[in-house]
């Protein structure tokens, strides 16, 4: 019986020894590496096992630690065999003050570094690589997954600032034409400026990319480049105190900047003190502005937009550059804002933010660069705030729930272009009132919005082309308008004020005007 159960005994050790050969033990492996000896060396390998302590390549189940050892830049290689693309946490201390490049690329055998525990990146920084061949559909852009808690420090940064496309790439045709490399921005999320020699027709960089789900590169000027794309997916909480970046290269004289890039983060909740950039560069003296990038935050822990921005109180921005000169002010425009977008758990659709920081707050033309909504394009939002020259325009369909969803902080340049697409309020029928309060509407093109239009004394009805505005029903101030026809002098003079503007034209045969069909009922407009 002794025998018999001694046997058991050596045969369970036994098979627990077989076992655990099998097994890979978690291990912290900290950075020490050192530069390779080739001449223009920038960065160190992970897949050189002595640039570890202990020696050895790291495995999935190790955890990563940068403290200073070694502040040489890191290059995570995963595309390089034996190089994990998972690792189970990632400690980046304030010791640590080199860059860690991630070349993630889409569609790729390296498209995301996963980390299934915790990350905490207080010193350095990450970037992405570069792309320096494509002009539309690149496949650079770090792309990073935390199973655990992501926490940035305020001396760390993401940054991808200038790692948009090759020069003069990228999909906005802002930059076509002999000289375009001085005279036309480039856009992503906002349009970009232009330069106006009285010669030339109006033209804006086209924007690109989805405003929910942005995952592009900004377009880039003349050796200027536009910013790169980070996308973060967070299992827990991101706390962010670091910098998250993907702004533009900044121009010079005859060089456009480059347009913001994309940001899209996902996370339980996101709180903290830093900033998330998408801006697009800034200009010089004489370069117009490109347009900002698209910036998109999923937080499922969040109820409402209110309570996200009172958890993160740090910076949120992707304006439009300013260029360094007040010279030909009417002859130059800055590119309109990128796109804000903000998706928390109670909300439906989610909430846009267009802040242009005042970007070309004291010019007097009114032919401004926007955001827009593409003829291609449905936008459905809970609600649109306008803020500090925030600007849309709308060649697609936007649909919000009612016109009190349309949130504006009154700045002057604050505005809706209408270029031939529709404004649907859902909770609403055909002929309510729509009421125009702190912001300017703009008519560009031929458009048709199906709601009684009511104009507070403070806003401006801007036309840009000889068209005509058709409505059932007007009222300006209080003001009713009987059936007939109205140039703007006309309207301007029955309500005792400037409120119609013919932004462009030169004399009333040039101009926009208002058809009113009918007087007290509901109405429709239609701009033909």
């Amino acid at each position: 019986m002794k025998g018999s159960k001694i046997q058991k005994i050596c045969s369970a050790v036994s098979l627990a020894v077989v076992s655990l050969a099998g097994t890979t033990f978690a291990e912290t492996k900290t950075w020490v590496g050192v530069l390779p000896e080739e001449e223009g060396a920038t960065a160190a390998l992970a897949s050189v096992a002595t640039n570890w302590s202990p020696e050895g390549v790291p495995t999935a189940a190790d955890e990563i630690v940068l403290d200073g050892s070694s502040v040489v830049n890191l290059t995570w290689d995963g595309s390089t065999d034996g190089v994990p693309k998972t690792i189970m946490s990632w400690t980046q201390t304030a010791d640590y003050t080199g860059v860690v490049l991630v070349p993630t690329m889409k569609e790729s055998a390296f498209s995301m570094l996963t980390v299934t525990g915790n990350c905490l990146l207080s010193g350095g920084k990450w970037a992405h690589s570069e792309d320096t061949t494509s002009d539309s559909g690149s496949k650079v852009g770090l792309f990073l997954s935390v199973g655990g808690d992501l926490e940035t420090g305020e001396n760390f940064t993401f940054d991808a600032r200038g790692k948009g496309y090759k020069s003069c790439g990228g999909p906005s045709e802002g930059k076509e034409g002999t000289k375009t490399k001085y005279q036309y921005g480039v856009a992503h999320g906002g349009e970009g400026g232009w330069y106006w020699d009285q010669a030339t027709s109006f033209r804006y960089g086209t924007v690109y990319d989805s405003m929910t789900e942005p995952n592009d590169l900004g377009s880039s000027g003349y050796n200027q480049r536009g910013g790169g794309l980070i996308h973060i997916e967070v299992a827990g909480d991101f706390i962010h105190a670091g910098l998250l970046t993907v702004q533009g290269a900044a121009g010079s004289d005859t060089a456009v900047v480059g347009a913001g890039g994309s940001i899209y983060i996902s996370a339980r909740t996101l709180t903290g003190t830093g900033s998330i950039n998408a801006c697009c560069g800034t200009s010089s003296t004489y370069s117009p502005g490109s347009g900002g990038g698209r910036i998109a935050i999923y937080v499922r822990n969040t109820e409402g937009y209110d309570a996200f921005r009172s958890g993160f109180v740090g910076e949120i921005a992707a304006n439009s550059g300013v260029y360094g000169s007040t010279k030909f002010p009417k002859n130059r425009l800055y590119g309109g804002p990128g796109t804000i977008y903000i998706k928390t758990a109670s909300d439906r659709h989610g909430t846009l933010v267009l802040d242009n920081a005042n970007t070309g707050s004291g010019l007097t033309n009114d032919e401004y660069s926007s955001a827009k909504v593409l003829s291609s394009e449905t936008w459905m939002l809970d609600r649109l705030y306008l803020s500090r020259c925030g600007r849309l325009a709308v060649a697609g369909t936007i649909e919000l729930p009612n016109p009190a969803a349309i949130l504006s902080d009154g700045a002057v340049k604050n505005h809706i272009r209408l270029d031939g697409g529709s404004l649907v309020f859902s909770e609403i029928s055909d002929g309510a009132d729509y009421p125009v309060s702190d912001y300017d509407l703009v008519v560009r093109e031929a458009s048709e919005i199906p709601y009684a239009l009511l104009f507070s004394p403070d806003c401006k009805l801007r036309f840009l082309k000889a068209v005509k505005l058709v409505v059932d029903r007007l009222s300006i101030g209080g003001i009713k308008f009987e059936r007939g026809v109205y140039t703007t002098a006309e309207i301007n003079e029955k309500v005792g004020f400037t409120v119609a503007v013919n932004s462009l034209a030169a004399s009333d045969e040039n101009c926009g005007s208002i058809e009113v069909l009918k007087n007290p009922r509901g109405f429709s407009i239609i701009v033909r």
